[in-house]
Parts: C-alpha cells; sequence; structure tokens
C-alpha cells in the first residue's frame, strides 16, 4: 500500500554512467527503507531512468501525479513544456556550488584556484542552473588537485547530498529553499 505523504515515483534525467549510483542511493536513503522491506521486494519507489530528451517526453505523455523529475550530469536541458509536465517542482542535482553553474564547473573552479567546491540540489528551471537552491553541500579543493580528482570528489558529494535529500525528494511537499 502507498504511502499517502510519498511519492511512488522518480523519473531520473542522468547520464547513463551515473544512473545505477544514484538510483541506488535514491533506495537505500528512502525513509521507508529497510532490509525487511528490501527482503519482502515490495516496491518503495520505482526509480525510471531516462537518458535523452526524447525519453524524457515519452514518460511525460503518461501520468505522473506521483512522480518527480530528477536530473543530473546531462548536457541536454529540459524544456520549460516538460518540467511543467511534473507536479510540483523538479530538481536538478548540480556537481558544482551555487557560484560554478553551467557545465564544467569543475575546470573553471580549477582554472580560477577555488579553494573550496561543492555541489547544489536546486529546482530545475528553464534557464540553466538558475532555479532556488534547496541544498548544497561544500568541501575543500586539495592542494594540487586535477580535474578527475576534483570530478570524483564532486561525484562523491553528489551521492552525499542526495542521499541527505532523498527524504524530502520523495515526499509529496517542494523542498524548502535556502535561498528565499
Amino acid at each position: 500500500m502507498p504511502h499517502p505523504d510519498l511519492l511512488d515515483e522518480i523519473v531520473l534525467f542522468a547520464d547513463p554512467v551515473l544512473t545505477p549510483a544514484l538510483a541506488q542511493t535514491l533506495m537505500l536513503a528512502h525513509p521507508l527503507a529497510s532490509p525487511k522491506a528490501f527482503m519482502r521486494a515490495a516496491p518503495i519507489l520505482t526509480v525510471t531512468p531516462v537518458t535523452n530528451i526524447g525519453a524524457l517526453a515519452a514518460r511525460a505523455a503518461a501520468p505522473l501525479a506521483d512522480a518527480r523529475l530528477l536530473i543530473c550530469g546531462v548536457a541536454e536541458i529540459v524544456p520549460e513544456a516538460l518540467l511543467k509536465c511534473f507536479p510540483g517542482p523538479s530538481y536538478n542535482l548540480h556537481p558544482g556550488p551555487p557560484e560554478r553553474p553551467g557545465r564544467y564547473p569543475s575546470v573553471f573552479a580549477l582554472y580560477d584556484g577555488d579553494r573550496r567546491f561543492g555541489t547544489t540540489l536546486h529546482e530545475a528551471a528553464p534557464a540553466v542552473d538558475s532555479g532556488a537552491i534547496v541544498g548544497v553541500e561544500r568541501f575543500a579543493v586539495p592542494e594540487g588537485a586535477d580535474r578527475e580528482t576534483l570530478d570524483a570528489m564532486s561525484f562523491a558529494s553528489v551521492l552525499h547530498l542526495l542521499a541527505e535529500a532523498t527524504p524530502a525528494l520523495v515526499a509529496r511537499a517542494p523542498l524548502p529553499r535556502l535561498d528565499a
């Protein structure tokens, strides 16, 4: 029996390389997750992976009353018309801090000598990385870090922030805004 305060589905628009770890994090951090729940094989959440705008549009054509869109690590911009198909806000998990929007934030951070980096969770909006911020995690950039190191640290930060945010992400209510 579905929980009345929780969504049944997360539509995960993500890079296919990231999808398994993101989906597993959502399942393990779910507020109803437990060894007993997993042993019963009773689904507590459906994670529907999509890897391109066409697949997202196809999923959005079906009923979405109990679904939320989560975007992570894709180069495609979700059009406003697709964002409006989902009830409540959709969210983007950005592997960069709020002051580093857009693609390749680690490259710009390293080029500019940033001492801190991080991950941002924000409402998805038609303009790239412009939605209201609902979560931020920051970490120190190690001395001499290269892009591979910073990207690996960023992905670990993405998973950590996702685990912390999952109980709120699967709730029907919008996440509280940090910048409001």
